[in-house]
């Protein structure tokens, strides 16, 4: 009886780390769909990454060996397949979870599809907050809102947002506006004009 509850205990909080492991990713993606700001809230979580995933693996494991190990000879009845699936689907949902980011990523980054048009301008925008490749994908909806958007690159180890787009008036100050209004802090880039 205390294995069953130990195996139920390992699973959910196997789960819970994994969920807190992609919150400073998957949030921020939830955030901005439902239109709501402070998408960068999360990412202080984004430094723990490695340590909850770490937390999820370990817990995985302990519920693996609840889950296949042989019971002591007390006449006790050998589990089933019963409950082994879950292990399995957890571990399939922590898989998940750890790829998710770079996979956005790849997703937000990609340009419209078709040709770049002749008049695109890049500028460097610092952006203080990003911890991940999936901060790509509200940033680029943040900024298509904004119009004249083509892509974006991130640089995390700057911190800084490569953007490609159209120059019109006052575009890159509404850019920026649009990334403050994420929750991350975003500065105009040394040297450019008000113009743009």
């Amino acid at each position: 009886m205390q294995a069953d509850g130990a195996k139920k205990l390992s699973f959910g909080a196997a789960l819970l780390a994994a969920l807190a492991a992609s919150s400073c990713c998957l949030v921020p993606l939830v955030l901005t769909a439902l239109g709501l700001g402070g998408a960068a809230a999360t990412a202080v979580l984004g430094a723990f990454r490695p340590y909850l995933f770490g937390a999820a693996g370990v817990l995985l494991a302990a519920g693996f060996y609840f889950a296949y190990r042989k019971p002591k000879a007390c006449g006790c009845a050998r589990p089933g397949m019963k409950g082994r699936w879950t292990w399995w689907l957890a571990s399939a949902l922590v898989l998940v979870a750890a790829l998710a980011p770079s996979r956005i990523a790849r997703w937000a980054a990609m340009g419209p599809p078709g040709a770049a048009p002749p008049d695109l301008v890049q500028e460097i925008i610092t952006v203080r907050g990003l911890d991940c490749e999936a901060c790509a994908a509200p940033i680029s909806t943040a900024l298509s809102k904004v119009g004249g958007f083509y892509d974006l690159h991130l640089d995390l180890a700057a911190g800084t947002a490569t953007v490609r787009y159209q120059p019109a008036a006052a575009r890159l100050q509404a850019y920026v506006a649009a990334i403050n209004e994420l929750g991350y802090e975003a500065a105009m880039p040394s040297g450019s004009e008000s113009k743009r």
